[in-house]
């Protein structure tokens, strides 16, 4: 369990508001209470070397404000509160050896996610447009096989379940989701594996207000041939054939006022080729590079258009819709290199802290410290600073 409340954060010395009419002008950042109350357990089995049951609860109740803007780049400055920010989670997950080659593995859960926003005119907080609500609660379920029993191969077989409802208002949007899914990973030798796979996807639409609901399958397919170089080089190439259903969001979104529903939007389908290579070149880096080409049909993209249904739409007069805009290529070159330098801080800045344990005994200890020692004034994005100086203290008992 844990409960964190702050109602405001110190700012780091040498701050300053950079918007011409600043709203922080004192040494605390500005509409930044935060409270988050949590509480989850655990519970597990693991009866023999191999097999292993979970069954697990969450629950997260939450308030957040929005720290007004204060960069000078001109970005529009937001007066942003969630009154609530809530989330509660129950699952089952297991997993069965049958005999040495196969695996039988379950996953059950339930979700629910409430959300409310508070947008504000200005930086006094006194009046704000209707609360923004949403209520969404989803549960489903998977069953996966797996077997090794054919040699070089290793071959999953899944079923999904999955049903999720959104709560708009006093309007329910219901979507229910079934899958089918097979693969098969062969290796060919010691260099060389081949990956094969498909599915076949329903969604069907059981409640969407007064719009008119629709449903639509897909099946889908990839084709992989992966081959080692060394021990840290792979190369690989892929060929793809991908469904993406759209969203209730996609279908029936209003976005703030923005945006018109579209509920007969049809699914985006691509194929997609890729030729590429994983690698280490030495510790701590990774190195990717691939040569893709895709041909995609009913894109799903935003279209602006001249309407006076939307009144929330930032240019007077227009709309914003998500639509099929029609066939699509897409070709390109990825490069892509990581370096992981050091566990600790972000490039661009530096803070130092201090903390200090006592431990009386084994199962008791109390701590105490700093953050931010030379309080110094930083931030990971423009115009947020993080906090200054921070002083604090606690005590952990273990049991």
């Amino acid at each position: 369990m844990s409960w964190l409340e702050a109602d405001k954060f110190p700012l780091g010395r040498g701050f300053s508001d950079g918007k011409k009419v600043p709203t922080d002008t004192g040494s605390y950042r500005e509409n930044a209470h935060r409270r988050d109350k949590r509480a989850s357990f655990k519970i597990g089995l693991t009866p023999n070397a191999t097999d292993e049951y979970a069954l697990g609860y969450s629950i997260q109740k939450g308030q957040k404000e929005q720290p007004i803007y204060v960069g000078d780049r001109g970005d529009n400055p937001r007066y942003w509160r969630w009154p609530y920010w809530d989330k509660e989670s129950v699952y089952f997950i297991s997993n069965t050896a049958l005999g040495n080659d196969h695996d039988l593995k379950f996953r059950v859960y339930h979700d629910e996610y409430k959300n409310g926003l508070d947008m504000y005119k200005d930086a006094s907080f006194a009046k704000h447009d209707p609360t923004s609500a949403y209520k969404d609660n989803t549960y489903g379920g998977a069953m996966e096989f797996v077997s090794r029993a054919i040699q070089n191969h290793e071959l999953h077989v899944a079923l999904h379940y999955k049903h999720d409802k959104h709560k708009d208002g006093d309007i329910a949007y219901k979507d229910r989701t079934m899958s089918i899914a097979a693969e098969d990973l062969i290796t060919l030798n010691d260099a060389w594996r081949l990956r094969v796979g498909l599915s076949h996807e329903r969604r069907k639409s059981l409640d969407a207000g007064i719009w008119e609901k629709g449903s639509g399958n897909a099946t889908n397919g990839v084709v992989e041939v992966m081959h080692d170089i060394t021990d840290n080089t792979e190369l690989y190439a892929s060929a793809a054939y991908k469904t993406r259903f759209p969203t209730i969001k996609d279908r029936y979104s209003a976005r703030m006022g923005r945006a018109l529903p579209s509920p007969d939007l049809k699914s985006e389908n691509a194929r997609h080729f890729e030729i590429g290579a994983r690698s280490e070149p030495w510790y701590g880096a990774k190195l990717d590079a691939a040569v893709f080409y895709s041909q995609v049909r009913d894109m799903i993209d935003t279209v602006t258009f001249e309407s006076n249904m939307c009144t929330g739409h930032k240019v007077k007069g227009f709309c914003d819709q998500a639509q099929n805009v029609g066939k699509v290529r897409r070709h390109g070159i990825e490069l892509g290199l990581e370096q992981r330098f050091s566990p600790e801080i972000t490039a661009g800045f530096v803070t130092f802290g201090l903390k200090g344990v006592w431990s009386p005994r084994n199962d008791l200890s109390f701590e105490a410290g700093v953050r931010n020692l030379g309080d110094k004034n930083y931030e990971y994005k423009e115009g947020y600073p993080m906090a200054g100086r921070v002083w604090f203290a606690g005590a952990t008992y273990r049991f």
